[in-house]
């Protein structure tokens, strides 16, 4: 089984970017198992500090208060490897954007995606996992990889998320992955051709 090590990131000069970001717990006992989750590598990716510490914590703090807009909010998150550019996911042996470039240590994404799913009901429900009672809507990022939003000096922060929406179709293709396995299939194919055309 392979897996990352801190020693890997130190002095890489990349940050080591949550997948679920630990802000997202603090409701939490500070000794909540999920807490204390959100810190291992297996949360974790390498994130150059720009990306981690602008457009990637600014989708964090989006889902935070579309949590509290919404009566029910789902989050996936993950790294997308597609150095070639055509719109498919990477082969392993082709990766090559290494921590400290050393092809043992952790590889670099050269994106990074988010699937938001909403439940649209009246009913707020406050389980780890809910049950949604209304109609499901989702919205998805990928989100290049650089230090710095490559846009137009004005362009907000929000106009870039809108920029770079994807459907989860997409998403499915950069990754491998395949989501919402467990819905009806008219249902998985409504969610994953979905392309927005504003924010929430």
């Amino acid at each position: 089984m392979q897996a990352s090590h801190c020693t890997d990131y130190s002095r890489s000069g990349f940050d080591r970017g949550h997948m679920a970001p630990n802000a997202d717990f603090d409701t939490f006992d500070v000794n909540d198992e999920s807490v204390m989750n959100s810190f291992l590598l297996s949360n974790i990716a390498p994130q150059l500090h720009g990306f981690n510490a602008g457009i990637w914590l600014f989708a964090e703090k989006m889902v935070r208060d579309l949590s509290v807009t919404f009566s029910s909010v789902n989050v996936i998150s993950g790294a997308i490897f597609d150095e070639d550019a055509d719109g498919q996911r990477d082969e392993d042996s082709t990766i090559t954007r290494w921590l400290k470039n050393d092809t043992s240590s952790v590889a670099i994404p050269t994106h990074f995606y988010k699937i938001i799913v909403r439940c649209d009901t009246d009913k707020k429900s406050y389980h780890k996992v809910p049950e949604c009672q209304g109609r499901l809507d989702v919205i998805s990022f990928v989100l290049p990889h650089v230090a710095k939003q490559p846009c137009p000096m004005h362009q907000s922060s929000e106009e870039y998320l809108l920029q770079n929406t994807a459907r989860v179709r997409d998403i499915e293709l950069l990754t491998g992955i395949s989501f919402f396995s467990g819905l009806p299939p008219a249902e998985q194919a409504r969610l994953k051709t979905i392309s927005p055309s504003k924010l929430w």
